[in-house]
């Protein structure tokens, strides 16, 4: 009886778990989605003119450059 209440629990805290992992995606999602979407804007030709490099996260299909070897 007392290893079924032990893995009892151990379920519901994994899946408490995986509900809070969940529901900070959620919350955090639009708020991540709109820091990509302001780096859209070429902050680097205008870090550039100041003298200075954007630090803004890019989606990988908009980056640009070359590989260093």
């Amino acid at each position: 009886m007392r290893m079924n209440i032990r893995a009892g629990l151990f379920r519901l805290w994994v899946v408490a778990s995986v509900l809070f992992i969940i529901a900070v995606a959620l919350v955090s999602y639009s708020g991540i989605r709109n820091k990509f979407h302001i780096a859209n804007t070429d902050w680097d030709a205008i870090a550039e003119r100041f003298g200075g490099v954007s630090l803004l996260p890019v989606f990988c299909d908009l980056a640009r450059g070359f590989i260093r070897r």
